[in-house]
């Protein structure tokens, strides 16, 4: 489950995902947000802002993210931002989250 949201301290747009409290994503996760790793240029990883619980959800944890951008704007304009975006996709695949992997083994 996911929700857009508005952060009342700072009055920013948020993304709110529902995750599993007992699965590694929280970890993982706040790992690739960590300050030695948000400034690598390989990290395109979306950084944690904060986590919350709540006791309406015994099994779930919610997961707060910036909001980088509507689902559905911008849309694709050509077939060079399609390209790039796989590129970028298939760089954190390949690269960086290999790497990580390792460093967390």
């Amino acid at each position: 489950m996911t929700l857009d949201a508005l952060r009342l301290e700072d009055n920013k747009y948020v993304f709110l995902k529902c995750i599993e409290k007992s699965g590694e994503e929280l970890e993982i996760a706040r790992s690739f947000s960590s300050e030695g790793k948000l400034g690598d240029a390989l990290n395109h990883c979306v950084p944690v802002v904060d986590y919350f619980e709540d006791e309406r959800l015994p099994h779930c944890g919610i997961l707060v993210t910036p909001l980088l951008r509507r689902f559905d704007e911008p849309s694709f304009v050509s077939i060079d931002e399609v390209v790039e975006f796989v590129r970028q996709t298939l760089e954190v695949h390949l690269r960086y989250l290999m790497r990580a992997c390792v460093y967390l083994s």
